[in-house]
């Protein structure tokens, strides 16, 4: 039976390679001592030695850390992630590791909502017990089944009825009638609906981190916001805040400009 992994494993699996892209080979760790702290000569080192607090000391470095990257591993990260990017049955981890390998999506409508879309048709997966069938028959328009239409002792029977090899009056039309042979049967898939919810829960919400991020370059933003459903005004007022307040209370004041010149009119 195979071992299916959380998103939680995956995620931790991922935030560790993540790490591993800076990943070092120490050769000497850094040592330190404490050291007394004669401050800015013999003078203050008698004094801290006659106070009631005593001495003050100092950290000092003994040995430097001493250290080189780990190459090896960190092209092994480097490779894995990019697995997890191509590959993952998580959208929530192709962004994390995507991010960690420094790719950014900057096209509005592109693949970061793509996932959100397919996530949220997710939602409302079905188990299909048995697909709907049908056929298609001439039927008349305005014409019921059981219908007399002037022939003696013969009523409309239906599309399939005996009754069409008769010429009906010009005052009938006939038409296309839908007739369902099975009904479609299907109950909701309830573990890729929660699947789906986990998931999409976890994208958004690293959308949003990001989204946040005042480091990001608006091109980024824009689309993250995109993907989050954000509309282009929240986006430019997001991006240019302290615009938007100025902007914001010149239209304020020319509303209140106009209101005051209202009332002083009708004041008259």
């Amino acid at each position: 039976m195979t071992n299916v992994q959380s998103l939680e494993e995956v995620l931790g699996q991922v935030d560790v390679l993540r790490r591993d892209l800076t990943a070092e080979i120490v050769v000497q760790e850094e040592e330190t001592s404490e050291i007394p702290d004669y401050g800015s000569g013999w003078d203050d080192y008698m004094n801290d030695a006659y106070s009631p607090g005593g001495l003050k000391y100092r950290s000092e470095v003994i040995k430097p850390r001493i250290a080189h990257p780990d190459t090896q591993r960190q092209e092994e990260a480097r490779q894995k992630l990019q697995e997890s990017y191509n590959s993952s049955d998580w959208y929530s981890v192709r962004y994390v590791a995507g991010r960690a390998l420094g790719i950014r999506d900057n096209q509005p409508g592109g693949r970061l909502s793509s996932w959100v879309r397919n996530l949220e048709g997710q939602l409302s997966a079905e188990i299909v017990v048995q697909e709907g069938e049908g056929h298609t028959e001439k039927g008349i328009v305005g014409v019921k089944i059981g219908d007399n239409l002037g022939v003696p002792g013969c009523n409309y029977s239906g599309p399939s009825g005996f009754f069409e090899s008769f010429d009906f009056p010009s005052s009938y039309e006939s038409s296309n009638e839908y007739v369902i042979d099975k009904l479609r049967i299907a109950h909701p898939d309830t573990k890729i609906r929660e699947r789906a919810r986990k998931d999409l829960d976890r994208l958004t919400s690293e959308l949003r981190k990001t989204y946040d991020n005042s480091s990001i370059n608006f091109e980024e933003r824009k689309a993250v916001g995109k993907a989050l459903r954000y509309s282009d005004s929240k986006i430019w007022t997001d991006e240019h805040p302290i615009v938007a307040t100025f902007s914001g209370l010149a239209a304020a004041g020319v509303v209140s400009g106009i209101g005051y010149m209202l009332y002083q009119y009708l004041s008259r």
